[in-house]
C-alpha cells in the first residue's frame, strides 16, 4: 500500500510539473501578434496630445502678449485633462486585456529596460495630468471642455483648504509638474528611439503591430516573437 500510494504521489507530483511547464507556452501561444484597434487609438490619442499639450506650455512660459498666453493656458489645462481621461482608459484597457510580447533574441538588459520604461511612462501619462489637476485645483479654475462644460477642480482641495495650506501644496506641485513632464518628455524620446532601433535595426515588428494595419503591410525578414512584454 505504501509503495502504491508513493507512486500515486510521484506521478500527482509530475503531472503538476508538467502543467506548471507548460503554462508559459499556453501564455504565448495566446498572446496576440499586434495590439487592438482599441489600444492603437489610445496610444497615437495620448501621444498627439502629450505634444499638444508640452507645447503650449513652452507657449505660455515664454509668452508674445497677456491674452495669447491665457488662451495658451487655458488649452493647456482642456488637453491636460482629455491626457487623463485617456490615460486612466489606456491603463485600464492594458490590465483587462492581452498584449503582445517582446521579440525573440533580446538581451535580459534590453527585456528589463522595456519593462521598466513602460511602466514608467504610465506613471508619466497618470502623473502629470493629475499634478496639472491639483495645481488647477489650487488656483481654484476649472478647465473649459470644448464650451461642452467644465472640468471641475478637486472638491477636497477647492473647499476644504485654507490659503496658507494653497500656497504651500502649489509650490511643490507646480515644480513637480514641471520635472515629470520634462522627465517624461525624455522618456517618450527614448521609447521612439527604441521603437525605431526595432523597426529598422531588428528588423522586428514592435513598431509595426502599434500601427493601423492600413499602414503595416506584411513584410519579409521580420523575426518571431518569444517573451511577454
Amino acid at each position: 500500500m505504501d509503495e502504491a500510494a508513493i507512486t500515486v504521489s510521484d506521478a500527482a507530483a509530475a503531472n503538476a510539473a508538467s502543467r506548471r511547464s507548460a503554462e508559459p507556452a499556453m501564455n504565448k501561444a495566446r498572446a496576440p501578434l499586434r495590439y487592438s484597434s482599441v489600444a492603437i487609438l489610445l496610444h497615437w490619442s495620448i501621444a498627439v496630445l502629450i505634444l499638444i499639450v508640452f507645447g503650449l506650455a513652452l507657449y505660455f512660459n515664454h509668452p508674445r502678449d497677456e491674452s495669447s498666453s491665457q488662451a495658451a493656458y487655458q488649452w493647456h489645462m482642456s488637453i491636460g485633462m482629455c491626457v487623463l481621461v485617456f490615460s486612466v482608459l489606456r491603463v485600464a484597457w492594458r490590465l483587462m486585456r492581452r498584449f503582445p510580447i517582446l521579440p525573440s533574441g533580446m538581451h535580459i538588459v534590453l527585456r528589463v529596460a522595456a519593462k521598466v520604461s513602460h511602466l514608467l511612462l504610465y506613471v508619466f501619462i497618470l502623473a502629470v495630468p493629475l499634478t496639472g489637476w491639483g495645481i488647477m485645483s489650487l488656483r481654484r479654475q476649472t478647465a473649459g471642455m470644448l464650451n461642452l462644460f467644465d472640468w471641475p477642480g478637486i472638491p477636497y482641495i477647492m473647499t476644504h483648504t485654507t490659503h496658507a495650506q494653497r500656497v504651500q501644496y502649489y509650490q511643490f506641485l507646480v515644480p513637480a509638474h514641471s520635472t515629470l513632464a520634462y522627465a517624461g518628455i525624455g522618456l517618450v524620446g527614448l521609447h521612439l528611439t527604441a521603437a525605431l532601433y526595432h523597426h529598422f535595426h531588428r528588423r522586428d515588428d514592435v513598431l509595426r503591430r502599434m500601427l493601423p494595419k492600413a499602414w503595416t503591410p506584411s513584410r519579409r525578414g521580420t523575426r518571431p516573437v518569444a517573451e511577454a512584454k
